[in-house]
């Protein structure tokens, strides 16, 4: 996909709204070169054969309809559970916008657990039980948050031209108010919500001088100013 078009879906609501792009599992290629025929390794004919197998195994579970129950225990409930409190390294990205991003990893996490349960079952010749796996669940995890880097990657790269404007318009706004720092409600009062400002501000950290204080109602905010050249 062109990076223009990527950028587009990027500032779509419909796209980013109502939990749809948090949902989707996202890789970013570094590549967009097509390696010619003659340049593809041919693949192990034994390896094949175990993927095809494995891949029929896994239609013909789909096509019988027959549900399988995996058991959760406390354990994991409490795993889960906590999972918010991991989500730290999150708001520390670009992703910080999308908020559904956050609120659905429990919910991908559940997802990858049940889909790495069927890849076991599928490519291994030995039952695999349904009594819950702290460590399936810890790869879950792991993969929660690799395809959430790679979004996170995605979004950054593809979306630069975008950031490099909106820089553009937050300093012509803080450079309007010579020697005076802008707060946190005044920029959303100006249509610039904050979580998007820390966006911008995790990505240009040099071009932004922001301090932390009180209000006069004793309230924590943020007070924002370009940082001169």
């Amino acid at each position: 996909m062109q990076p223009v078009v990527k950028e587009t879906l990027q500032g779509s609501k419909d796209f980013t709204g109502r939990g749809f792009f948090a949902r989707c599992l996202f890789v970013d290629t570094r590549t967009t070169e097509i390696p010619l025929c003659n340049d593809l390794d041919q693949p192990c004919p034994a390896l094949w054969e175990a993927y095809k197998a494995g891949m029929n195994k896994l239609l013909a579970a789909r096509l019988e309809k027959v549900p399988t129950e995996l058991v959760c225990t406390d354990h994991g409930r409490e795993r889960l559970n906590e999972i918010h409190n991991e989500e730290s390294q999150f708001r520390n990205s670009v992703l910080r916008q999308y908020r559904d991003c956050f609120g659905r990893q429990r919910e991908i996490a559940i997802k990858l657990y049940m889909l790495l349960y069927a890849l076991e079952t599928a490519f291994t010749d030995t039952p695999v039980e349904t009594d819950f796996s702290i460590e399936r669940l810890d790869k879950a995890f792991r993969l929660s948050k690799w395809f959430h880097e790679e979004m996170a990657g995605m979004v950054l790269k593809d979306g630069m031209i975008g950031h490099r404007r909106f820089l553009q318009r937050v300093a012509d706004i803080l450079g309007s108010y010579k020697h005076t720092m802008l707060s946190q409600g005044d920029l959303q009062d100006l249509g610039i919500s904050y979580d998007r400002f820390q966006t911008l501000w995790s990505i240009f950290p040099d071009s932004f001088v922001v301090w932390k204080s009180l209000t006069v109602q004793g309230r924590p905010t943020v007070f924002i100013a370009a940082r001169s050249a």
